[in-house]
């Protein structure tokens, strides 16, 4: 774009296209290589009299090519790496997103989910001239440290093994898998287990899964900011969140959708197999999950390279919210749950369009997904389900990322999404472990020891018994038979007496019993009568 200032004689009239006024702007859609320019300035008078200036060529630079990546994702905390580069004559960098940057290849160590979002790189030559790249951070967060109980265990026992703070668990015995991730929270061994045995809990998951987004969920991928309100009343796509680990994906939808049984819906298209070849154009056939995916217009075609090979469907009817993950390939619908049926899946409504802290969250298992690696895309929209009579789909104006600003519903006609917004969702998936632990380790049993003479005699009618050579790792407490807390009794009947030995440390427990006996042969009196002999 270039600016050329015009002299004034008399009244100016500057002739160029149509222009009339004394700074000529020349648009980037007129071809401005090779071209001259100069300013004519004519009077208004009788006699026409006009001057011409010294012609101009302006020479036009190509702006820079800008190149932005990371090193994402990664289970936080990390150091997150951004690397840009520029094409020659770039001087510099300035990244921008939910921090700012101005160096070419920003470090940041000590990275959280609060690093996440869609980050812009503006590179700038000498001459001034611009170009931009973007790139996603996507960091996934750390779950908290899980709780397990019982604290302690004993050899020989099995114990059922409970786990707590989280929603998604894994349980191992010595590094061996027990009990692949899920939502069960406990475990029991089959078999006694062995002194030095290690029970662990992994918490897989950092959300709760109830509607509500935890901090740990970090910035929006993508928002429908700056898009049209919906068209849909009180229904809406608001934002988007997902982050992921070597088994789930975790995912949460800002928005809402009204229980009317059920009308609108939320379809999100899922990109994660290597050339599926599927668009909606070529895809046959398609039933069983709703009306609005079976009636889809076929002339809708997405982004080139977006080549879906599931959807997950979003519906609120009667009272609840359900998830359906639907193959397309096979044709087959794959009920995930409901809100109030499964602990994976959470919906609270948000209140406005910009708020971005409720709506729906889900965990889908990477299985269910085909167990896909490297990159997924994905593409949301809100569509009216079109019920049994009608022939079409409706696609309302709101899509994440989001739909032109001027946009109204884009109808159920066929629709070309390559030509503008709004496109598909792009995240690396994390291919590696994220997860706290917490593990009990087996413990010895103390031996309880009972010593002291066992057998009552006539000479020995009370003894006493001692628990004294006892041993375990901790100090250790006493509870005898006679209900005695002391660490010796004295007895004196001839029965069973048993005490248990408790250890401090670790809180196991061991009996020792002993059979008291008696010697004892009671004698017998015997009296003699003797014969008084007569006085003498």
């Amino acid at each position: 774009m270039g600016s050329i200032p015009g002299r004034m004689l008399l009244m100016l009239l500057v002739f160029y296209a149509g222009a009339n006024t004394a700074t000529l702007t020349i648009s980037s859609s007129i071809t401005l290589i090779g071209y001259q320019y100069y300013c004519e300035v004519r009077n208004t008078g009788a006699g026409i009299c006009s001057q011409a200036s010294n012609a101009v060529q302006l020479t036009v630079n190509d702006n820079p090519t800008a190149s932005a990546s990371n090193n994402s994702p990664f289970c936080e905390p990390g150091t997150l790496q951004f690397t840009g580069s520029g094409t020659a004559g770039v001087t510099s960098y300035a990244w921008t997103g939910p921090f700012n940057y101005n160096v070419q290849n920003p470090v940041v160590a000590g990275a959280t989910t609060m690093n996440n979002g869609v980050y812009t790189l503006t590179v700038t030559d000498g001459d001034g001239c611009q170009g931009t790249a973007t790139t996603l951070v996507d960091i996934t967060a750390l779950p908290l440290v899980p709780s397990l109980l019982p604290i302690t265990a004993c050899e020989g026992a099995t114990p059922e093994f409970t786990a707590g703070t989280g929603s998604i668990f894994q349980f191992t015995l010595n590094g061996n898998e027990m009990q692949a991730p899920s939502a069960d929270n406990t475990w029991q061994p089959v078999t006694p287990m062995a002194t030095g045995d290690q029970v662990c809990v992994n918490s897989i998951s950092p959300f709760i899964f109830n509607g509500t987004f935890e901090p740990d969920w970090g910035n929006p991928l993508a928002t429908s900011a700056g898009g049209p309100a919906s068209s849909f009343g009180d229904n809406r796509i608001d934002a988007i969140y997902l982050q992921s680990n070597d088994d789930y994906i975790f995912g949460g939808i800002a928005g809402n959708l009204l229980d009317n049984l059920p009308v609108n819906k939320i379809l999100l298209f899922i990109d994660c197999q290597p050339a599926s070849g599927y668009n909606v154009l070529n895809w046959f056939p398609r039933n069983g999950l709703y009306f609005s995916v079976e009636k889809l217009n076929s002339g809708i075609t997405m982004d080139p390279g977006f080549e879906p090979d599931y959807i997950l469907g979003i519906n609120h009817a009667g009272g609840d919210v359900f998830f359906d993950l639907y193959h397309m390939a096979s044709n087959l619908n794959n009920y995930l749950g409901s809100a109030n049926t499964s602990n994976l899946l959470g919906f609270s409504p948000n209140a406005n369009s910009s708020d971005y802290s409720n709506g729906f969250e889900f965990a889908i298992p990477r299985s269910a997904l085909g167990n896909p690696t490297g990159n997924i895309k994905v593409f949301a929209m809100l569509v009216n389900d079109p019920g049994f009579s009608d022939p079409n789909t409706l696609l309302s104006n709101q899509f994440l990322t989001r739909a032109d600003n001027t946009a109204s519903n884009y109808g159920t006609g066929a629709v070309f999404f390559g030509n503008a917004l709004p496109d598909p969702i792009m995240i690396p998936l994390l291919s590696a472990d994220c997860y706290s632990q917490s593990c009990v380790t087996v413990s010895d049993l103390p031996v309880a020891v009972i010593t002291g003479n066992q057998e009552l005699t006539c000479a020995l009618t009370s003894i006493t018994l001692s628990a004294a050579s006892s041993t375990g790792q901790g100090t250790l407490s006493y509870l005898w038979s006679t209900g005695a807390t002391t660490v010796s009794i004295n007895v004196n009947a001839p029965v069973d007496y048993s005490v248990t030995v408790t250890d401090s440390d670790n809180g196991c427990t061991y009996t020792e019993l002993v059979t008291v006996t008696q010697d004892i042969t009671t004698p017998v009196a015997v009296i003699t009568a003797i014969r008084n002999l007569p006085a003498r």
